[in-house]
């Protein structure tokens, strides 16, 4: 009688464990991708037909290819929604379809915002990972997300409950990782496009000696100006060499190669900063001609000015014309501040939340 009770218990374990794993098999077949994916028609029945995940990609497949995120998030979304009503567990409903309304609400949120910030926000603000599936390797429960607000979906799970989460949740990653990789080529593309500027701002702009690059930095406020490089400076005490045509006639005019000092003046950029117009104060100093001061005009061409001068010393005045090169900004390129600074716009643009 004791062997017929043991042989018994035996196979009664025997038949427990069996059912245990394939309940396991149950729950890794629904919610596993690859075999979700590999799910025949037959399997997913005509009630699951249109929250299957390869459905679902599909009707938005058309929407992603075109970058119409506007029309694919929310369709996603609102299938999962619908998926979502058959989680028959409901505890497990409520919080799964909580979780949905937020991430809806952000979801919403984020395609109000232009593109170039919506990287940002997504980082910041959104939460498609609560929807991440991994596996408990102890249990063979299926983990929602991570950290405090994790969710288990155990072995024990009934079908309608494992696919309204699972195939949801599946759908959902599938479409943000399409998402993702559209945020982040539209992030790449304008920290090219914002590098770029800073380069021309460094490399054609106007040079900048140590104490304007203090005057211009003091009203300089990188979020204010969206990390971009400043559209106007000042000039303040600039010297330069430049060749000075003096004369009435233009067939009497005299050359004279002179040292000019930009007393006090203003510069305005164009939108790459391949190009600048401003005015400024500049007097003139040559050893073989008197000093002359007048109003000098920035235009297109970078390093070279040109300007109307007024001769100081004679008691009519003789107008005169003057070039001059940039010859701080010529031999020396763009100083290290410069580059320090679109270092730091570089980095702040990519990772400051908006």
């Amino acid at each position: 009688m004791r062997i017929r009770i043991s042989i018994l218990a035996f196979a009664a374990s025997l038949i427990g464990v069996t059912g245990q794993a394939q309940t396991v098999a149950d729950l890794e077949r629904d919610c596993l991708t690859e075999n979700v994916l590999a799910l025949s028609p037959a399997q997913i029945g005509e009630k699951w037909k249109p929250f299957h995940p390869a459905a679902i990609e599909a009707s938005v497949a058309p929407a992603v290819a075109r970058g119409d995120f506007e029309q694919a998030l929310p369709t996603v979304i609102s299938a999962a929604r619908g998926a979502s009503a058959f989680i028959d567990d409901a505890a497990f409903a409520t919080a799964f379809k909580q979780r949905l309304e937020v991430l809806a609400l952000s979801v919403d949120a984020l395609l109000k915002l232009p593109p170039h910030n919506r990287s940002r926000f997504l980082a910041s603000s959104v939460r498609p990972a609560g929807f991440v599936l991994g596996q408990s390797p102890a249990s063979g429960s299926i983990l929602i997300g991570n950290g405090p607000g994790q969710m288990i979906l155990p072995p024990t799970a009934t079908v309608d409950t494992r696919r309204g989460v699972c195939w949801s949740s599946i759908a959902l990653a599938s479409v943000f990782s399409s998402f993702n990789d559209e945020a982040r080529l539209t992030t790449v593309r304008n920290l090219t496009a914002l590098a770029e500027r800073w380069d021309n701002f460094a490399s054609k702009g106007y040079s900048q000696l140590p104490w304007e690059l203090a005057l211009n930095g003091l009203g300089y406020d990188p979020r204010k100006q969206r990390y971009e490089p400043p559209k106007a400076q000042f000039i303040l005490l600039h010297p330069a060499a430049g060749v000075e045509m003096v004369g009435t006639n233009i067939r009497a005019l005299r050359r004279a190669n002179v040292a000019t000092l930009e007393g006090i003046g203003r510069l305005w950029y164009n939108d790459d900063y391949t190009r600048y117009w401003g005015l400024s104060v500049i007097a003139a100093f040559a050893s073989d001609a008197s000093p002359s001061i007048g109003p000098y005009m920035h235009l297109w061409w970078p390093q070279a000015k040109l300007g109307v001068m007024f001769g100081a010393n004679e008691s009519k005045s003789t107008p005169s014309f003057l070039v001059s090169l940039d010859l701080y900004g010529f031999f020396t390129g763009a100083p290290s501040a410069l580059q320090e600074k679109k270092a730091e716009a570089l980095a702040a643009s990519a990772l400051a939340p908006k």
